[in-house]
């Protein structure tokens, strides 16, 4: 049997091997699923401090503790396929340069105000939600590695149009806002 794997896995080299199993996909091709263990080295924080951990995701933002976990549904995944289908209609329908210019900015902007909307209320709920429960930290995932070249080039595309830099402009302007926390 063949082992095939792209530059994406040579990140596991360095990680300890954990639970393999095979798997019989409906497309009649065996599939490896191999599980990996790291250890990770966390910055100190206090006993005592309450800590809320965020998770972004493509479709939704995760956020909580051990006493609540709550969800934000962001839907940037289906807002952006469809202004993505919208503008490809636009390019291939329309004649005009001067009208399909105008077109494709005004959807690029309707596109780009809403998902600035979506992320500015939910740094807004997660900051009200850290200060209703007394919350000291707020710990969120290092977002640079959606940065890195996965592979194929249609979840690069979805993952390079993800807005990961407004989310975490947001966090740096509550953080240094006194309004905020």
């Amino acid at each position: 049997m063949r082992l095939l794997h792209g530059k994406y896995h040579d990140k596991f080299k360095s990680m300890r091997l954990g639970e393999a199993q095979l798997v019989l996909r409906d497309d009649d091709n065996i599939y490896l699923n191999v599980f990996f263990r790291q250890a990770i080295m966390l910055s100190e924080v206090s006993a005592d401090a309450k800590v809320i951990a965020v998770d972004v995701n493509e479709n939704v933002i995760v956020y909580g503790n051990d006493d609540f976990v709550e969800r934000f549904e962001t839907n940037e995944g289906i807002i952006r396929t469809r202004y993505f289908l919208k503008r490809r209609r636009i390019q291939s329908k329309i004649r005009g340069r001067g009208l399909r210019a105008r077109l494709l900015e005004k959807y690029r902007g309707r596109e780009w105000r809403r998902i600035k909307e979506i992320y500015y209320r939910a740094t807004k709920e997660i900051i009200n939600k850290a200060r209703e429960v007394g919350a000291t930290v707020i710990v969120m995932e290092d977002l640079e590695v959606y940065k890195e070249d996965l592979g194929s080039r249609k979840l690069n595309g979805r993952i390079h149009r993800w807005v990961i830099g407004v989310f975490s402009g947001y966090w740096s302007i509550r953080r240094n806002s006194a309004d905020y926390m």
